[in-house]
């Protein structure tokens, strides 16, 4: 069965870091999914169309990660925050912080990020003014905000055309290292 809504996919050995943030988000803002590191490609399959974000923890070894997932990490806007060391292959945007407490708070701050009044919906999609909208990739792009992560031209692409087809305050911008972010069109 896949899942539909947002899922923040935690990748840790031991469910710490998925408990301590439950406490925090609420499961209309999105759904944690636990994985264990040589267990990330099943959990994988079951998220649709790719996990809104990925909250890791580095305990007794650095993992490898699936290439399947650092792929994804490289080409869509899924921000990333890792406790401890990095494991090898994830994307420049993936955020390393040193404690249980920045790690919660890097997670927690995806969900009310709000460019130009732009804000996640609760379960999936966007909202701006009396609209609602789904585009996995605006809300990865949006809930990263200011961050710029590397994409492909295809996902550019249906990032502008999101904009553009639903009048958003928004602009699509090339940052350092042919990373893209957004910004907040000028009236």
């Amino acid at each position: 069965m896949q899942i539909v809504d947002r899922v923040i996919l935690v990748v840790d050995s031991r469910p710490d870091a998925v408990v301590g943030l439950r406490d925090r988000i609420p499961p209309e803002r999105a759904l944690l999914r636990r994985a264990q590191p040589w267990a990330v490609e099943a959990e994988l399959a079951t998220i649709h169309p790719f996990p809104f974000a990925i909250a890791g923890v580095t305990r007794d070894g650095v993992p490898a990660l699936p290439t399947r997932l650092l792929e994804l990490l490289c080409s869509r806007p899924v921000p990333v925050a890792w406790w401890g060391k990095i494991p090898d292959g994830l994307p420049c945007h993936a955020e390393r912080v040193s404690r249980w407490g920045e790690l919660r708070d890097a997670v927690v701050s995806l969900l009310v990020s709000a460019p130009g009044d732009v804000r996640l919906a609760d379960h999936r999609g966007l909202q701006h003014g009396g609209q609602r909208l789904r585009s996995p990739e605006l809300e990865g792009l949006v809930a990263g905000y200011p961050r710029a992560f590397a994409l492909d031209s295809k996902v550019v692409q249906r990032v502008k055309s999101a904009i553009a087809r639903h009048r958003l305050p928004l602009r699509v911008c090339r940052a350092e290292a042919g990373l893209v972010g957004l910004e907040v069109a000028k009236a």
